[in-house]
């Protein structure tokens, strides 16, 4: 399948969610009975570990994103998902041989690189996904690669065929939200089991628009974010919501939305039964929003001139 830069469409979203099961369909994953799960990776590949936590969250299962050191609780009785979409990821790759090192359960996702040739080394289960993509935009391959090893392992419980479903998005929509949101700063609210979709947007955000974001969730938001909703501060607002949320936590949206009278926002509810599909119905618009912001922004969304300036002075 050939790569695609940027997707463009809902289709070419959903395509490489598709791609991304099919290579994971001869996978074999070690067996594992423990109940501590640790995801290691950082920046876009830490992204799809975030998303995976909220699909899990009412599961009986501790599972944490680690995005820099390997946590001291990790042991023989733990697995370490290591995911870098590069395989050159410095706190990845330090994070895979913190775990061999005290005997963890380890399989990884990646397109290559040094993290791929340790894999190789040591014999340890790999997902190999297609290289060449911006990393951030490697994301259906990361996710759905992380959700299928997710159902192998026991841990999650997946209906592909509505999640695809569920992601067809309303891309007349997505351009007339942009159009409204794309010139000020942007603030998510969000149920808590939502936290990774948040996160996701606000990274978008900031990397292919240049814009700036930040997001809260519920009900912690309602306990002190609140307060500040007196005056303009140049905020335009994105209420991403679920479709199955609790009495809870409808209650405070609605009292949000009365706070928020007179100023500019949005709501998006998720689609579908399951968790997961949920949570990819509302990832498929608002990753497509981060890009029709880009456009409408004029910036040139495949640099990131700040990132490597950093990165080059490590």
């Amino acid at each position: 399948m050939q790569s695609i830069r940027l997707w463009q469409s809902c289709s070419d979203y959903i395509n490489l969610c598709k791609h991304a099961v099919e290579i994971c369909e001869d996978v074999e994953v070690p067996e594992f009975q423990g109940d501590t799960v640790i995801y290691a990776g950082i920046g876009g590949s830490a992204a799809a570990g975030d998303l995976l936590k909220d699909m899990l969250y009412d599961k009986p299962i501790k599972f944490s994103v680690s995005r820099a050191t390997l946590p001291k609780y990790a042991d023989e009785n733990c697995l370490v998902v290591c995911v870098s979409y590069s395989g050159n990821t410095k706190e990845t790759v330090e994070q895979f041989l913190q775990a061999k090192k005290r005997k963890c359960k380890v399989v990884c996702i990646t397109s290559g690189g040094k993290l791929g040739r340790l894999c190789e080394k040591y014999g340890i289960t790999s997902i190999k996904v297609p290289q060449n993509l911006l990393p951030r935009f490697a994301l259906p391959y990361l996710l759905f690669a992380s959700m299928i090893m997710a159902e192998k392992l026991g841990l999650l419980r997946l209906d592909l065929k509505e999640t695809f479903r569920v992601m067809k998005t309303d891309e007349k929509k997505v351009k007339r939200v942009a159009r409204k949101m794309y010139d000020k700063p942007i603030a998510v609210y969000t149920p808590y089991y939502f936290e990774g979709l948040a996160r996701r947007f606000k990274n978008q955000l900031a990397e292919n628009a240049k814009l700036m974001a930040k997001f809260e969730t519920f009900p912690e938001a309602g306990h002190n974010e609140i307060e500040c909703f007196y005056e303009d501060q140049g905020f335009k607002f994105l209420l991403l919501r679920d479709v199955k949320e609790s009495d809870l936590l409808r209650k405070y949206f609605e009292g949000l939305k009365k706070l928020l009278r007179g100023f500019y926002y949005e709501e998006i509810f998720s689609k579908g039964r399951h968790i997961a599909s949920r949570i990819c119905s509302v990832l498929c618009f608002t990753e497509l929003l981060s890009v029709e912001i880009a456009k409408l922004r004029g910036v040139k969304y495949w640099e990131t001139k700040n990132i490597n300036y950093i990165k080059n002075k490590l």
